[in-house]
């Protein structure tokens, strides 16, 4: 019975963290799940691995031996994997969450700046000298330049946003 429940719950876990349609944050809750669940299945399994030597010592059958030794190998192998992927899937949604920040104070700075600029053109664009002229050119050319800073943000946006993908 414990290896099929060793199996059942590596599968389940295993379908959790693929689910690619999780957000970051739910991901790695599911991640901090199993994980807190691995010490009880690593349990288990030690047990399986106890009764599987003690079949093996106690059989005389070859086949039986060589299917307790290829299902303990083969559960300790997918518990191992398992565990790697669980690291790894962590490492991404970390990197990810990491990303969805960055992304989110970028957007930000894109939205004031849009702000700021929508004013900036409802203002009349009126002038009655040459001097208010040349202070509209000045703030029309100060407009412009922060165009560049504006698209390195959006481009910046687009990077957190690969990067968030997990």
């Amino acid at each position: 019975m414990d290896v099929e429940e060793v199996q059942f719950w590596i599968s389940r876990s295993e379908a959790k963290i693929q689910d690619r349609s999780l957000d970051p944050h739910v991901l790695k809750t599911n991640l901090n799940e199993i994980q807190s669940e691995i010490t009880g299945i690593s349990e288990q399994l030690d047990s399986l691995l106890a009764n599987g030597k003690i079949i093996s010592e106690k059989t005389e059958c070859s086949q039986e031996k060589e299917l307790v030794l290829s299902t303990t190998t083969n559960l300790t192998d997918q518990l191992g994997q398992l565990k790697q992927l669980i690291q790894d899937k962590k490492n991404a949604a970390n990197d990810a969450i990491d990303a969805w920040q960055r992304f989110l104070q970028l957007l930000a700075a894109v939205k004031s700046w849009c702000g700021e600029k929508e004013v900036f053109l409802t203002e009349p664009f009126t002038f009655t000298n040459l001097s208010t002229a040349k202070l509209k050119l000045q703030d029309y050319t100060a407009a412009l330049k922060s165009i560049k800073t504006a698209s390195k943000n959006i481009a910046e946006m687009e990077k957190e946003l690969k990067k968030i993908g997990l």
